[in-house]
């Protein structure tokens, strides 16, 4: 129990290196793709929530 979040860093650290290695780059790189995917993700559903929003 106390090594899950070690068992979890390294699934995280995992699959932003096997992203990374995908494009011939590193795990952090892989990890600045996932994040701006993610970002992307979020941003566009806030917008279209904000533009089902009646707007007095």
């Amino acid at each position: 129990m106390f090594d899950l979040d070690i068992r979890l860093f390294n699934l995280i650290y995992t699959q932003c290196r096997t992203l990374g290695n995908a494009f011939n780059m590193g795990a952090f790189e892989g990890f600045v793709m996932y994040a701006g995917v993610v970002t992307l993700g979020i941003t566009k559903v806030l917008e279209s929530n904000n533009k089902k929003v009646k707007k007095c």
